[in-house]
């Protein structure tokens, strides 16, 4: 059962075998410590199905999508820091299977692949260990994006970051049935987290439902200007902003700004987050002097603190630039629409969507500035890029394609 829900991701059969997978991974670990100095093995991968299951596979058969895998597995034990052991003399099929048991966060290095017959590809794997640099860098930055808390919590957020929000939300929803009513801290992150699930889905309401409850909850034990409440108080800003109440959006953004302005030790990247919401609330009601002070202090914080072609500058510049069309003041969009280009085409692949706009928006200064032959330039780009992204019906084919055509009868 354990290994099905696994294989298949049953969430709900993993937590309740929580118990299980503990005291399976201890004697894990009580086994290993006891053959540390054994040489190394080589293990393949096999595996017992469900009758259904291997239906399944046969009805692959012939398929070109589908590949037969063997996976063959070297591990040292003298150098493993991921338990595992051969479990031979204590396993239930001793008789039929010398089976090895590795713990659950074993990571393997890919080493040769290669088709040993027909059909049939053998991938060579590699057991890792904690000296493994590559490794080390990866795992310390998934971790430090993941986040504190519990084991639970830090799955929900792997979830997240791999986009499969209704996993992510059946943990949460599974923790928050867990945590007992006396548990305010674990409720609050369960609704927050729930919150940004549902914002991620598009489910605006109830994503502002959970945000607003995880705020109400996190009052009753912290003051209401804690640090720990900006993300809440911006989140609840940015599910308003969606919502076009554009003022509940600026209270929001606002009280995030003002906490962190605050704070002992302020994150100035943050701050800069802060300053470019509260600018694209102000461009939304039309308060583009407003606006431009805000997104000029973001500009500035990011320029002190991010390498020069970081993308999120890009972001910034095109913000800037946009406030500047907006009032036609065409000879200062440019230059920041120059720098928002060439960030994005060392960053981003040549043919990006959001290259698109950029050229659009490059094509309609210079248009401005009559600078016609360059304004054609830019918006051939950006049908060229529209073309290779989308159907030649969609709207953004469509739309540039008409705007360069205007362009050309313009000479």
């Amino acid at each position: 059962m354990l290994n099905k829900a696994l294989r298949t991701q049953d969430i709900e059969i993993i937590i309740k075998m929580g118990f299980f997978i503990r005291d399976l991974h201890q004697q894990i670990e009580l086994l290993h410590s006891a053959t540390k100095n054994q040489g190394s093995l080589t293990v393949y991968r096999g595996q017992s199905m469900f009758n259904n299951e291997f239906e399944m596979i046969k009805n692959t058969l012939h398929n070109p999508d589908v590949k037969a895998i063997l996976f063959q597995m070297e591990a040292n034990p003298a150098f493993a820091s991921t338990p595992f052991a051969q479990i031979s003399n204590i396993s239930y099929y001793s008789d039929v299977e010398k089976e090895v048991l590795f713990s659950m966060h074993t990571v393997f290095r890919i080493g040769e692949i290669e088709q040993i017959e027909d059909g049939v590809w053998q991938v060579k794997l590699t057991l890792t260990s904690d000296n493994d640099e590559q490794l080390k860098k990866v795992a310390e930055r998934i971790r430090t994006e993941i986040g504190p808390g519990t084991g639970l919590h830090r799955l929900s957020q792997l979830m997240i970051k791999m986009g499969k929000f209704d996993k992510a939300k059946e943990i949460s929803e599974a923790l928050l049935s867990l945590a007992s009513g006396n548990d305010a801290r674990t409720t609050a992150t369960c609704h927050h987290q729930l919150g940004y699930i549902d914002e991620e889905k598009g489910d605006l309401s109830n994503a502002l439902i959970h945000y607003k409850q995880s705020l109400d909850i996190s009052l009753t034990y912290l003051s209401s200007d804690d640090p720990s409440l900006v993300s809440t108080y911006s989140n609840i800003g940015s599910i308003y902003k969606k919502q076009d109440d554009l003022n509940a959006a600026l209270e929001y953004f606002q009280r995030a700004l003002n906490i962190d302005l605050h704070a002992s030790n302020p994150d100035q990247l943050q701050i800069a987050t802060h300053y470019n919401n509260i600018g694209l609330v102000l461009k939304r009601q039309n308060k583009d002097d407003e606006a431009l002070k805000h997104y000029e202090r973001a500009l500035e914080l990011k320029l002190a603190h991010l390498p020069a072609r970081h993308p999120s500058l890009a972001i910034a510049y095109g913000n800037i630039s946009g406030i500047y069309q907006s009032r036609k003041e065409y000879p200062k969009a440019p230059m920041y629409l120059e720098k928002t280009l060439e960030i994005k085409q060392k960053s981003l692949p040549p043919k990006h969507p959001s290259l698109i706009v950029t050229h659009r928006n490059m094509a309609t200064a210079l248009d401005g500035l009559r600078r016609y032959d360059e304004a054609i330039q830019h918006a051939q780009n950006a049908v060229d890029i529209a073309r290779c992204t989308f159907e030649p019906d969609h709207s953004e084919v469509k739309e540039n394609q008409e705007y360069l055509d205007a362009l050309r009868e313009k000479l």
